[in-house]
């Protein structure tokens, strides 16, 4: 790879002593209380791609230990309780699927939202970003609405981010876009021709009434991750959103640049992807960031469906330069996973 003048990848790191695939992992779930899990996916119905396949630890009540959640479709997550390393099952009635309107749960989280220092548990769905407040000892409230436009054509929302990027005290979201449903009868196409837009949502003091589209370059596109970053060093959260289904022609990533408040407080957002080398095309589904080459700088590896894992280095002068097939992260996948999308997956032994 031909690197520009001045730019560095760091000097080589070789582990001494290296431990295959997970070979260092002991699975310790039965003895702690979690059984194994299974995933059916079951009969599917909704409006989204179901994706339902998030996993939160989080201390949800506070004793010091990060009890789990687990996503379910259209229900509360399944809690796990944790004592001191002993999991325990804990049954939560709170109600969701009334807001749901044909569609699933695409994402889960909990982030404290009203400065009461309990994580609150947060869902998206197709329009639609619900909590369910936390109300001490695991007892949660019947899930509402933080923001739910009504109107056609709709969103399907399968991740999110929480970052204060207007400066304020709250923390705001970032939820970028999957499928659009065009009407109330769409269904998800697995090959849509157009993008989706990316919404920026303002907390104030808890109410989520001040949406933001974040305008990428080249257009709308789809997108199953984003995350605040401080890509600068200048105090201010950039916003980093990837792209989905790659095949597809649409926007590539967006890279948006934080340059401050405007004189009505709204964050100064450009996406400037294409300059800095972010403009790439991915299967992004999860994304790490560290200093990889000592400059000061954070760099980024996206967890992908395709052969090598995109890591942007940067390079010293402001941008970028994706540089995972040159540093070795090349991924050997079981048949059929990433080659063909369209085509039937059976899964894998």
């Amino acid at each position: 790879m031909d690197l520009p003048a001045g730019a560095d990848l760091g000097p080589e790191v070789t582990c001494a002593d290296p431990v295959e695939g997970f070979a260092r992992f002991v699975p310790e779930g039965p003895a702690r209380g979690l059984p194994p899990r299974e995933t059916d996916p079951g009969e599917y119905g909704g409006a989204c791609f179901p994706s339902a396949v998030g996993m939160v630890a989080s201390d949800l009540d506070q004793d010091g230990d990060p009890d789990l959640l687990f996503a379910a479709r259209d229900a509360f997550p399944e809690l796990w309780r944790n004592d001191g390393g002993v999991l325990t099952r804990v049954d939560v009635s709170a109600a969701l699927e009334p807001l749901l309107d044909r569609a699933e749960v695409g994402a889960v989280g909990a982030v404290d939202l009203n400065g009461d220092r309990l994580p609150d548990v947060v869902v998206a769905s197709a329009n639609l970003l619900a909590v369910s407040w936390n109300q001490g000892g695991l007892q949660f409230a019947d899930f509402e609405p933080l923001w739910a436009p009504p109107e056609y054509p709709r969103t399907c929302l399968y991740t999110f981010a929480f970052g204060d990027v207007d400066g304020d005290g709250d923390l705001d979201v970032s939820l970028p876009g999957g499928d659009l449903l065009a009407d109330a009868e769409a269904e998800f196409q697995h090959a849509p021709t157009i993008g989706s837009p990316d919404w920026l949502l303002f907390n104030d003091d808890g109410a989520f009434d001040r949406a933001l589209e974040l305008e990428r370059v080249g257009g709308r596109s789809l997108s199953l991750l984003t995350v605040f970053t401080d890509r600068d060093n200048d105090g201010d959260p950039d916003i980093v959103v990837s792209t989905d289904r790659n095949d597809l022609g649409l926007a590539p990533m967006a890279m948006h640049r934080h340059d401050g408040l405007d004189e009505d407080g709204l964050p100064r957002l450009t996406d400037d992807a294409p300059t800095v080398g972010f403009d790439l095309n991915t299967h992004g589904m999860g994304l790490g960031s560290a200093d990889l080459n000592d400059d000061g700088v954070l760099d980024y590896l996206i967890s992908d469906g395709v052969a090598s894992l995109p890591t942007l280095l940067s390079d010293g002068q402001g941008g970028w330069l994706e540089a995972g097939l040159a540093l070795g992260l090349i991924v050997e996948r079981p048949p059929g996973v990433g080659d063909d999308w369209a085509g039937e997956y059976d899964g894998w032994e």
